[in-house]
């Protein structure tokens, strides 16, 4: 009984054993196969781009180990372990200067992350490490940590970041050089104006070409394009939304990297326009029922309601029509 049963473990432990080694020999090969495809690729940039897109998305150094330029080989394995905040892949790294940006960057990557500031005190190169700081300092909209920088350029960058993304003109204030103090109070001026749809907050700002971006966008004049100028991400999408809606066109949302505020940009546009069609272009199903919402309520027409996926936003959608008073099916 006892012979059978470790026949039976033994086995198993084979069969165990094989199985990975085949899963292994299946994932080299596709691997293999996938950069024969990039292989094909005559274009030198098109060609290591990628290389380097099928390493990130696999997360895979086998494939950086096949460049054969050195360069392009330790920037393979720099992005991959900045993109995965591994550590232990800047150590492939033969270039001593790439590596060390390659631990600063991963460094910061994992900062930013876990919004650990003694993360920062570990990046040897003195701006890398001020950087840092500020990464952190910004994404906690916590200015308390500016004060521990030495470096003046370094701390009133400090400030202006976390002000900035806090929105507080009194955070400003505390900028050492005027023309950072400056470029802070205008930065807040111009993001407000486009979150309040107001341009008379435009004259606050001190830079010329500034200002007259300000006003463009808050009056929603000249093309869309003009966004990009806007270093904000949130107010980024905003302005791209303001557009759509302003001129109907949804093709502007597609200009938005968030997925959820790209999808309220298409919600957005249809209820202003009380355009149903664009609700069916939306995939996810939250996304769509709750523009069928907005457009039920906006044109005042229960029937929208019905082609709601949600109950719970089903219901909500009678409620909100009806208590909208303006039913066209009553």
């Amino acid at each position: 009984m006892t012979m059978k049963y470790n026949v039976i473990i033994t086995l198993s432990i084979l069969i165990i054993m094989f199985s990975c080694c085949l899963n292994n020999d299946t994932s080299k090969s596709d691997i293999d196969r996938e950069i024969a495809k990039c292989d094909k690729i005559k274009d030198g940039s098109k060609r290591y781009n990628c290389y380097l897109e099928l390493a990130i998305s696999k997360n895979n150094l086998y494939v950086c180990s096949v460049l054969q330029n050195s360069y392009e080989r330790d920037s393979c394995y720099k992005k991959v372990a900045v993109i995965h905040r591994d550590l232990s892949t800047c150590t492939k790294i033969d270039d001593e200067d790439i590596r060390e940006s390659c631990y600063s960057e991963v460094y910061r990557s994992i900062a930013r992350a876990t919004l650990d500031i003694s993360i920062c005190t570990r990046i040897k190169d003195e701006d890398e490490k001020y950087k840092c700081c500020v990464d952190v300092a910004r994404i906690k909209q916590n200015y308390s940590i500016c004060y521990a920088i030495p470096d003046l350029f370094y701390k009133d960058s400090c400030y202006k970041e976390t002000a900035i993304a806090k929105m507080d003109f009194y955070i400003c204030t505390r900028i050492q050089n005027l023309s950072i103090r400056n470029e802070c109070q205008s930065t807040i001026y111009f993001n407000l104006a486009l979150i309040e749809g107001d341009s008379s907050l435009c004259d606050n700002i001190h830079d010329k070409n500034m200002k007259s971006t300000c006003y463009s966008i808050a009056r929603l004049e000249g093309d869309y394009s003009i966004c990009e100028k806007i270093e904000n991400e949130n107010v980024r999408d905003l302005c791209y939304r303001r557009f759509a809606e302003n001129r109907d066109d949804i093709v502007i949302c597609d200009k938005i990297q968030n997925n959820y505020r790209r999808n309220d940009c298409y919600a957005n546009v249809a209820a202003v326009h009380k355009n149903l069609l664009i609700c069916d272009q939306i995939e996810d199903k939250g996304h769509r029922d709750i523009c069928y919402l907005q457009v039920a309520i906006s044109k005042g027409d229960t029937s929208v309601c019905d082609q709601i996926w949600s109950s719970n936003i089903l219901s909500r959608c009678y409620i909100s029509v009806a208590i909208s008073g303006n039913n066209s099916n009553f």
